[in-house]
């Protein structure tokens, strides 16, 4: 859920910043530094989940 929330976030930075060209008159420096937190939030996130799912199905394997 996370991941999907960062990669929202990074589109729409771009779209703002690239596509429309309206950065200068909104936040985007603190938007773009939000969204590189989310990833970032995100590599931390991943190994807990990966460790996780590898203790669940070696406890269903167990069973």
């Amino acid at each position: 859920m996370s991941f999907a929330a960062a990669s929202g976030s990074a589109a729409m930075t771009t779209l703002i910043n690239n596509d429309l060209l309206l950065c200068s008159e909104n936040h985007c420096p603190t938007y773009m530094a939000a969204t590189a937190m989310a990833f970032l939030s995100w590599f931390g996130i991943a190994p807990s989940c990966v460790i996780n799912l590898w203790a669940a199905v070696y406890s269903v394997q167990r069973a």
